[in-house]
């Protein structure tokens, strides 16, 4: 909670679960595609997660396991911007909450998503606010009402691929 974390390489974060909370994780790698750990990242109010060079690299992505949002009402993920060209991968988002929870992901650099799954029982969203392209490459799945999905004006991109349970909201 608060503060920042850094993880320099892929799989120094073990593969316990991480919990961050008003807080920055910094991922650093000079290694193309290095992924820091198939652990679930549970991310219960706003988060950060930027990705950069430790020394060298550039146009390079990083990736994440699982991360899993907690939040009763709205949460924001941002995804910081750098000049090295980096960007961010996630395995798969899962909301859990039953609440309506608003989920906005502000992506400064490009992000690609594996797949994205919510179990709420009241309207949830998902809002892309960032300038960067986002891409869901793999199943959207709703819970049992529909979930509003949305892409701001910004000059990034939303593309979804993959299969989705998607019934508009």
């Amino acid at each position: 909670s608060g503060g920042t974390l850094i993880a320099r390489g892929g799989g120094s974060l073990g593969n316990g679960p991480i919990t961050i909370t008003g807080a920055t994780l910094a991922l650093r790698s000079d290694i193309p595609n290095d992924i820091f750990g198939t652990n679930v990242v549970t991310m219960s109010g706003n988060a950060v997660i930027n990705v950069d060079q430790i020394a060298s690299g550039s146009n390079l992505r990083l990736g994440i396991g699982t991360l899993r949002v907690t939040a009763a009402t709205t949460a924001t993920l941002t995804t910081a911007a750098n000049a090295n060209g980096y960007s961010l991968s996630i395995a798969g988002i899962t909301q859990t909450p039953t609440t309506a929870t608003t989920l906005t992901i502000a992506n400064a650099s490009p992000l690609v998503i594996g797949s994205f799954s919510t179990t709420s029982t009241a309207t949830p969203r998902l809002s892309f606010t960032g300038a960067a392209g986002a891409v869901i490459t793999g199943n959207i799945t709703q819970g049992t009402v529909p979930l509003s999905l949305d892409r701001s004006t910004g000059a990034g991109t939303l593309i979804l691929q993959g299969t989705s349970t998607l019934t508009g909201a």
